[in-house]
């Protein structure tokens, strides 16, 4: 019968086959006392191990699936925010000198950042191209590519980009063609926007020099309504008296948009 100092629990002693002793738990109870304990055995590790395992394996999966949603969320987004914003239009060039800077700019700006192919470029380039424009490049197609591509610009940058050929072009848009009578105000709006053209971009290249000449300043002078005439003769007067010195091309654009800007204005159409 069980005691106090024998409980029922106390596991049985085994001889070892050395004369030793040691302690056999039995099966289902854990060891007790001060006396050397037996490991668990391997099969029983296993079960742990595998759950740790599980777990850690369901950890991961659950971080990269986190992962893969953030950066679907993040494409859509800006699959979004490029289909909000509006297409950018290249007009073709036909041919004008002066409309080659703002076409050239454009182009790179819409083909050379959105198609790496040297190939593309090209067959783009030769596209947007018209008239003599395009006979001038289009045999480049023959080349390699990225010489084609490279050889049909420089062309377009000798024949219709060079700062001197654009400045004669503009100085013809302004001081050739007829004289404008007081009641057209097309031709007025006409030339007062090729006068700021011409103003915005030979100060860009540094070609002003080209327009800013008495002799030039007076063809375009003469294009204008007499009463325009009038007004600037005594305005250019009054520069040459205050500041000794002629009246520049800026000054002129100016009093011509000015000018048009009145008769457009609410009073100024009862005027014409």
């Amino acid at each position: 019968n069980a005691s106090p100092l024998f409980p029922a629990t106390t596991p049985a002693i085994q001889l070892a086959p050395d004369g030793g002793s040691f302690i056999r738990a039995d099966e289902g109870r854990a060891p007790s006392g001060g006396h050397a304990s037996q490991l668990p055995s391997e099969d029983a590790k296993a079960p742990i191990t595998s759950i740790k395992a599980t777990s850690s394996q369901a950890s991961v999966c659950s971080n990269v699936e986190e992962v893969v949603n953030q950066m679907a969320q993040s494409l859509a987004s800006a699959l979004n925010r490029q289909n909000d914003c509006p297409r950018l239009q290249l007009q073709p060039f036909t041919g004008k000198a002066a409309d080659f800077p703002r076409f050239i700019k454009n182009f790179e700006a819409t083909v050379e950042t959105a198609r790496s192919d040297p190939r593309i470029r090209l067959n783009l380039l030769v596209q947007y191209c018209k008239g003599n424009a395009a006979e001038y490049i289009e045999d480049c197609v023959n080349l390699e590519p990225e010489l084609g591509y490279a050889t049909a610009k420089e062309i377009l940058q000798k024949k219709f980009g060079r700062p001197w050929i654009i400045a004669e072009e503009y100085v013809r848009m302004i001081a050739e063609g007829p004289a404008i009578k007081a009641s057209d105000l097309s031709g007025l709006a006409d030339i007062a926007l090729k006068m700021r053209k011409c103003q915005l971009n030979l100060g860009q290249m540094g070609f002003r020099a080209e327009v800013d000449n008495t002799e030039t300043l007076r063809r375009v002078v003469s294009r204008l309504p007499f009463e325009m005439r009038k007004k600037w003769a005594l305005k250019s007067h009054s520069v040459m008296n205050k500041e000794q010195r002629p009246a520049s091309f800026n000054e002129l654009a100016d009093f011509i948009n000015e000018w048009q800007e009145v008769t457009d204005s609410v009073f100024g159409r009862d005027l014409y």
